[in-house]
């Protein structure tokens, strides 16, 4: 076998990324709870509550397990590969990508394959948690991104990253064809990597929809501030026409308390 790439080796892209650094110490902030909970009260309800379960997240609007289901793992082992996994390989995505198109996919990928688990997943009291559907969108980024790159496949053999990815997805399809009901969310894994092949696809639309609704939301939000400032003048001019022909005596407790509001918070901004 061609020495030449054992020269080449190298463990991981080096040093780490931004959003990969924020999301690896949240998922250990989150474990760290876990373990806590596990430890000292033996009870799995943190894990009912915020990982993806499909029946609580349909019948009892859990709109936030699709989320937060993400940040919880099931053992030491399961978030130390994640986390590994997400330094190795998201590193350099999100490097290409840009830190910012990187959160989006990254969330994306993981959001999106919790909500499959409620149309695929023949078990809808099961709870589903872990990064990993995440992270198998981050594989397919880097096989498509870096397809020729070569990776040694248990630390001896050199193989392309695309062949790899394409490998661990074919593994995942093929645990979710012939082992449905295992304790492993091949939904998950395999919805995360066809989210993530869709995102690269299509990143320009995606993206585009996302500002847009990002530039409406600001231009509600600060329309609703104007209108805020109108009102609140509005309401000064009348209590001091009223200070004009009636006097200060004449102010009830409610006006004088949003006199006293808006002189403070006029003088926090001086």
């Amino acid at each position: 076998m061609d020495s030449y790439y054992y020269r080449q080796v190298r463990f991981g892209p080096g040093s780490i990324s931004p959003a990969v650094r924020y999301l690896i110490i949240a998922n250990v902030a989150v474990f760290l709870v876990q373990s806590i909970l596990w430890r000292f009260f033996n009870t799995g309800a943190f894990d009912l509550y915020f990982g993806m379960r499909p029946d609580l997240f349909v019948k009892h609007f859990y709109l936030w397990q699709p989320f937060t289901y993400m940040f919880l793992h099931g053992g030491l082992f399961h978030i130390l590969f994640n986390m590994l996994f997400l330094w190795m390989f998201g590193t350099e995505v999100e490097q290409r990508m840009g830190t910012r198109d990187f959160t989006i996919f990254y969330i994306f990928c993981g959001v999106g394959a919790g909500l499959l688990t409620c149309v695929f997943w023949n078990n809808w009291n099961v709870t589903t948690i872990g990064a990993s559907g995440a992270i198998y969108g981050v594989f397919v980024a880097f096989g498509l991104m870096f397809p020729n790159r070569m990776i040694l496949l248990f630390f001896m053999i050199p193989i392309r990253a695309y062949y790899l990815m394409a490998g661990l997805v074919a593994m995942q399809l093929y645990g979710l064809i012939f082992s449905p009901g295992g304790s492993v969310s091949y939904v998950a894994h395999v919805g995360g990597a066809a989210l993530g092949y869709l995102f690269l696809r299509y990143q320009s639309t995606i993206t585009a929809m996302i500002d847009d609704y990002i530039d409406k939301h600001e231009e509600q939000k600060e329309y609703i501030l104007r209108q805020e400032k109108v009102n609140e003048q509005k309401k000064t001019d009348e209590i001091l026409d009223k200070i004009n022909h009636e006097g200060m005596h004449k102010l009830t407790r409610a006006e004088r308390k949003f006199l006293r509001d808006r002189s403070r918070r006029k003088r926090r901004k001086m």
